[in-house]
């Protein structure tokens, strides 16, 4: 009987252990889910800060390279305007210069043509001439 009182406390013990185990794992199992959902609370606060601070910078370092640029793009920007108004002048001097060219190709025809007359008129009166 001893031995049945032995087993029988042994059981309840366990029993009470297991208990008291189950009950502090469900305490702490509470406890745990708040610390994780502040964590995880204050994790996205501290993310949004960090992402609202990372935007300044950002903003800063971009205004800064753009000004810094700034007197170096208006250059590059002077320059090309002036580049292209270059080009529109030479590329009207061109056309100007080829309309002469066309015009003196023309004149010379024309000068040619007029010897080739003459000098047909000339070899007419020549032939004319010795046969009198």
């Amino acid at each position: 009987q001893l031995q049945k009182s032995d087993d029988h406390f042994r059981k309840l013990y366990e029993q009470e252990k297991e208990k008291i185990i189950a009950e502090t794992e469900a305490v702490w199992q509470k406890r745990f889910a708040v610390i994780q959902k502040e964590g995880t609370a204050e994790l996205k606060r501290e993310q949004r800060a960090l992402a609202k601070k990372m935007g300044l910078v950002k903003a800063a370092l971009k205004k800064r390279f753009e000004s810094g640029l700034q007197p170096i793009l208006d250059k590059v920007k002077a320059a090309c305007a002036t580049e292209l108004e270059q080009q529109s002048r030479l590329q009207g001097e061109i056309a100007s210069k080829e309309k002469l060219v066309e015009q003196m190709i023309d004149e010379s025809h024309e000068l040619q043509q007029r010897i080739s007359d003459v000098e047909d008129v000339h070899v007419d009166e020549t032939a004319a001439v010795r046969e009198r």
